[in-house]
């Protein structure tokens, strides 16, 4: 959830249409996958599996880290002059 609302407050940075093709190039197939990952993941912990919170975590944070790229290469592709 924290990383969901830290890329929509770096995408309210970018222009409108960013934010459109980051919904629909990204977050559809990103979200369905990550609720994937996290239902596989261990409900304690374990040696073997990694718990779903540190996995919720670490997906949170790949959110925001995909989010930020997606953003750089928007605007080195769009805002050439």
């Amino acid at each position: 959830m924290l990383g969901l609302f830290v890329s929509t407050v770096f995408l309210l940075l970018g222009s409108t249409e960013m934010y459109c093709k980051w919904w629909r190039e990204i977050l559809i197939w990103y979200a369905p996958l990550s609720l994937i990952v996290i239902a596989n993941g261990s409900i304690g912990s374990t040696f073997s599996r990694v718990s779903r919170s540190d996995l919720a975590a670490l997906i949170g944070l790949g959110l925001v880290m995909v989010t930020v790229g997606f953003m750089l290469l928007q605007r080195s592709y769009y805002n050439r002059p």
